[in-house]
């Protein structure tokens, strides 16, 4: 069965080279975004290494730059899921966020929680991510705690 023949009643579910593939591309994307900021913000270049106080100063000095950065990859991801069911990465691959028991659209404080629950499945040593290639509905970490899936049918409006 391909994902156009599927039904709401069994979803076809986005396994985890599809969505490798949309995480490279969405990571690609978001270091291109990024790399004019970052240039901007200053650099964790240390000239004197000599100087104990040198890279605890460069990384002191870094951190409002990195805490914008972080801020504006969180807003830009949870907005495309709000928005589209997806980031770009998963448009390319024709695949979508949607509520786990319901297949519609995903709440946007699921979405919040999915996207937190990136850090906890790259805290697991990336076991939460390989959980995908495992799990029966295909779901990570995040997934699982936000209570979401990825499917390749559009959701539906509530």
């Amino acid at each position: 069965m391909t994902h156009e023949e599927s039904t709401s009643n069994s979803p076809k579910y986005v396994g985890f080279w599809a969505r490798m593939l949309a995480f490279v591309v969405d990571s690609i994307a978001a270091v291109l975004l990024l790399t004019p900021l970052s240039l901007g913000s200053g650099s964790l270049l240390v000239d004197d290494l000599s100087n104990p106080g040198a890279l605890q100063d460069a990384l002191i000095a870094s951190l409002p730059g990195a805490l914008l950065e972080s801020l504006i990859i969180a807003a830009l991801f949870i907005g495309f899921w709000i928005y589209f069911a997806a980031t770009p990465g998963k448009l390319l691959v024709h695949s979508y966020i949607v509520d786990a028991k319901t297949l519609k659209r995903a709440k946007t404080s699921q979405l919040v929680i999915r996207y937190l629950g990136y850090f906890v499945s790259m805290l697991t040593f990336g076991l939460g991510f390989i959980w995908i290639g495992i799990d029966s509905r295909k779901q990570s970490l995040h997934d699982k705690l936000a209570s979401t899936v990825v499917v390749y049918d559009k959701p539906v409006d509530e």
